[in-house]
């Protein structure tokens, strides 16, 4: 939480490293109120404007993808071959 927090403070425009956070903290499956309030202000930032809307709404889909079976098959694949 206290990254979050402290890009917040300093740079509250950086979207992007949200959505990172909030992707990890999806990976890791902890601090769900973290990553709720994560999650309320990419909302947030997409009802600024279309482009970030669009952005952020594929964000979210990235990451629904990554829990796919078959995007976990491919990544292991090209995991084990390096």
């Amino acid at each position: 939480g206290e990254i979050w927090e402290t890009q917040q403070a300093q740079h509250p425009d950086d979207w992007l490293l949200s959505m990172e956070i909030f992707e990890i903290l999806d990976e890791v499956e902890q601090q769900p109120e973290l990553k709720e309030r994560v999650a309320k202000f990419l909302k947030q930032v997409a009802s600024t404007n279309k482009d970030k809307q669009t952005l952020v709404d594929w964000g979210f889909r990235l990451v629904e993808y990554h829990k796919m079976p078959e995007y976990r098959a491919i990544h292991e694949r090209a995991s084990a071959t390096h």
